[in-house]
């Protein structure tokens, strides 16, 4: 029986890709046989289907099938979106919101997009040498981000993200004109002023909880991120700020934010900044997380937030630490022991301005043993 047909011929199915065998056990004793739940194992790093069967004591009313096909995995992935997802995505854009509500997120941004559509282009970091979207682009933005909404499959967010990314970069200039990072974040910010801010930030929400970590890196990751990133700006927008001063910053987050997805923006800012640092989990590109920082945060403290989230035990946890890695085009890789006081954002746009040489390749930061 095919991994595919195991899932649409059970009625019971969990997709819990963090818990423990333990957990395992403990949720599928009260479950009736024929319940799965489809895992990743932490010895193997391998997704294995835990599956309840009748007979059996102790743990033997488990057995773990893992999944070798590689093939399979995408098929496996919309599978467990179809059965999980999509009866569930009500109740957990309803959960995200409250989130959001609680935080006073949704207030915030609705203030802040009022207050930021009267404002120019050229008074939010728009270059005057760069086009904004015009309304009829615009108004295909807005139709996409309905789509986005609409969906209940991360894959199909994030593709949809990545098209209005796009309509934005070719609205910027004509055609054949290559414009860098430094154009094209305040125009995307400013584009996402005109669009609904509280519902797109409960979908991004939705995609990086909910998302394959391996499809995060790449063009999908750095889209993302720099909507998320947008989106953390027009949180933080306060009307009584100077226009220079506005505009510094959304120039130098920009920046850091093409070198590494991260900022670093003390030198400017007097208020507290959460912004997002994208850690993965043993090596580059796995299990990759983000995580909502403050500019200042310490390597003790993200290590702290690594290990509770990747379930990394105490005794674990002090034979860990967090790595910064670039990688070349050449297949050569840097890694860089950060020291619990280190600063993980100053360090990362330290390495990233010394580095930005053409043949580097990718960026991340790692959380994993020790080096002996």
């Amino acid at each position: 029986v095919s991994v595919l047909d195991r899932l649409s011929l059970t009625c019971s199915v969990w997709l819990l890709l963090g818990v423990d065998e333990a957990a395992v056990l403990h949720t599928l004793q009260g479950e009736k046989p024929g319940t799965f739940i489809v895992r990743r194992s932490k010895k193997t790093q391998q997704k294995v289907i835990s599956v309840r069967w009748t007979k059996g004591e102790g743990c033997l009313f488990v057995r773990n099938y893992p999944i070798l096909e590689t093939q399979s995995d995408d098929v496996v992935e919309k599978a467990l979106y179809k059965c999980v997802l999509k009866p569930l995505k009500p109740t957990l854009e309803q959960a995200l919101m409250s989130t959001h509500n609680k935080q006073g997120l949704v207030k915030r941004l609705q203030s802040n997009c009022f207050w930021g559509r009267s404002q120019l282009p050229t008074e939010l970091g728009v270059s005057p040498s760069v086009n904004t979207p015009d309304s009829a682009t615009q108004e295909r933005i807005r139709a996409k981000l309905s789509d986005l909404a609409a969906s209940y499959s991360p894959m199909v967010k994030v593709d949809s993200l990545l098209k209005v990314c796009k309509m934005v970069y070719n609205a910027m200039g004509s055609s054949g004109e290559v414009r860098g990072a430094d154009d094209f974040f305040p125009v995307l910010t400013y584009s996402l002023l005109h669009c609904d801010c509280p519902q797109l930030a409960i979908q991004v929400d939705y995609i990086m909880e909910l998302l394959n970590p391996n499809l995060m890196s790449g063009e999908s990751g750095y889209y993302l991120t720099s909507v998320y990133a947008a989106l953390l700006m027009l949180g933080s927008l306060q009307e009584e700020q100077a226009t220079a001063e506005l505009t510094a910053n959304t120039q130098q987050s920009l920046r850091e934010f093409r070198r590494s997805r991260m900022t670093s923006t003390a030198q400017h800012s007097t208020r507290s900044q959460h912004l997002p640092l994208m850690v993965s989990f043993r090596k580059c590109g796995s299990m990759t997380k983000p995580f909502s920082t403050r500019e200042t945060v310490t390597a003790k403290e993200v290590c702290q937030n690594c290990a509770t989230h990747f379930e990394v035990t105490a005794d674990e946890a002090e034979s860990f630490g967090l790595y910064a890695v670039t990688i070349y085009s050449t297949g050569h890789s840097e890694w860089h022991f950060l020291k619990d006081s280190d600063c993980p954002h100053s360090v990362w746009a330290k390495l990233t301005s010394n580095n930005s040489t053409s043949n580097q390749l990718v960026c991340y930061f790692v959380y994993k043993p020790l080096d002996n």
